[in-house]
């Protein structure tokens, strides 16, 4: 049963080293992306005319599920 013992704390300090490593990874990560500016969409938006802009429906059921 002492190996067995052995055999769990090396597994639990090598996942305690490994998440520390990825902690680092990502805190470094975040420090290289917190500068940039993110945007979301495409660069190429236009805008449609406005006959053509999606009206919303007046005539929808108030009913939703139901049969």
């Amino acid at each position: 049963m002492d190996k067995m013992h052995l055999v769990i704390t090396v597994l639990l300090v090598a996942l305690i080293v490994f998440s520390g490593a990825q902690a680092v990874q990502l805190a470094n990560i975040k420090a290289q992306v917190g500068g940039a500016a993110i945007s979301t969409g495409s660069a190429y938006q236009t805008q449609a005319p406005a006959q053509q802009q999606a009206r919303p429906a007046q005539t929808q059921s108030a009913m939703v599920g139901g049969c």
